[in-house]
């Protein structure tokens, strides 16, 4: 199978009703939500190495139109450290111009949360996040080519609750090639059609590496029923290697079905980045609150420019390995 990178893309991010309950319980007013789920899986079970390290981000994006409603999406992340999560840049900038604010999204720790759930499990909420500098989203078209630098990284306090811990990292030489099978997680629907299903981890293995795209970027062949869809953004995709599940790469965007392919991140080049990212949201000490371009001050936007030269590479070389 041939990928083109001019294909129609769908983000693995989805608007989700359930995510209104969330924000709900955590003092937000309902609103509506979206994302992309694991297809072909199996949910999750308490104690799975891959669960463990895993969590469901719920955020608010700002309205479309002035007096509009704000919608609510979810997204899928991987623990780090005990204060870090990787996810997908537009997890928390739909683009450059549209970040989302901090303050409005949760980190939701459990297996699953749907339409019957009375009872939330651990939330946490980011002090701040960063993007990567070479991630531009819808803005002239910069998502559908390779390397679009779709990965962010987030802090938050609080500590991990009981059976969290951080992911292992495959090791930075490690390939990712076409022809190897790896494992997907995600928090998304498991039908690209009806789009249902959302709210609950679910875990595939055996997805098949199509080829790799441009020197970050990686597409999964999903024409055998089984890959990643909307609400999985963010997510991880593993390794495994000599029983252990290595964490290699963040789920990005696919198909609009989610029938043909799914195209991640690769962790080990964004190393530079991520490690000056967590410095620097570290070093702030819960004073980093992103909120959307219409509204931040000069001054809010002079510190977003300050926090992203600090935490990253020049934009020339925002994938240095």
């Amino acid at each position: 199978m041939i990928f083109s990178t001019n294909a129609a893309a769908r983000r693995r991010k989805t608007i989700w009703s359930v995510a209104a309950a969330i924000l709900t319980l955590s003092a937000f007013s309902p609103v509506s939500a979206q994302v992309l789920n694991i297809i072909g899986g199996h949910p999750a079970q308490a104690g799975d190495a891959i669960a463990s390290s895993t969590v469901l981000i719920v955020g608010e994006l700002a309205p479309a139109t002035a007096g509009g409603k704000p919608q609510q999406y979810i997204c899928t992340g991987s623990l780090l450290a005990a204060d870090i999560v990787v996810t997908a840049a537009h997890c928390v900038a739909e683009d450059i111009n549209n970040p989302v604010n901090a303050a409005n999204m949760r980190l939701v720790f459990g297996l699953a949360v749907t339409p019957t759930t009375t009872t939330l499990p651990p939330l946490r909420t980011p002090t701040g996040y960063v993007y990567n500098p070479g991630w531009q989203g819808a803005v002239n078209g910069a998502e559908s080519g390779a390397d679009t630098h779709d990965i962010a990284i987030l802090h938050f306090d609080g500590g991990l609750p009981a059976g969290y811990a951080p992911a292992t990292l495959l090791p930075a030489g490690d390939s990712i090639t076409a022809g190897m099978n790896v494992t997907l997680a995600g928090y998304g629907v498991d039908n690209g059609v009806k789009d249902t299903g959302a709210g609950t981890l679910r875990i595939v293995n055996n997805v098949p590496v199509e080829q790799t795209l441009g020197r970050t970027e990686v597409v999964m062949n999903q024409t055998g029923g089984v890959g990643s869809c909307s609400g999985d953004s963010g997510g991880p995709a593993f390794l495994n290697v000599n029983g252990q599940e290595l964490l290699w790469g963040v789920t990005s965007r696919g198909d609009k079905t989610c029938a043909q392919v799914g195209i991640y991140t690769r962790i080990s080049p964004y190393m530079n980045f991520i490690n000056s990212a967590e410095q620097t949201l570290r070093s702030q000490d819960g004073s980093l609150q992103f909120a959307s371009a219409k509204s931040q001050s000069g001054l809010e936007t002079q510190r977003l420019a300050a926090l992203r030269a600090l935490a990253v590479a020049p934009k020339a070389d925002a994938f240095a390995e």
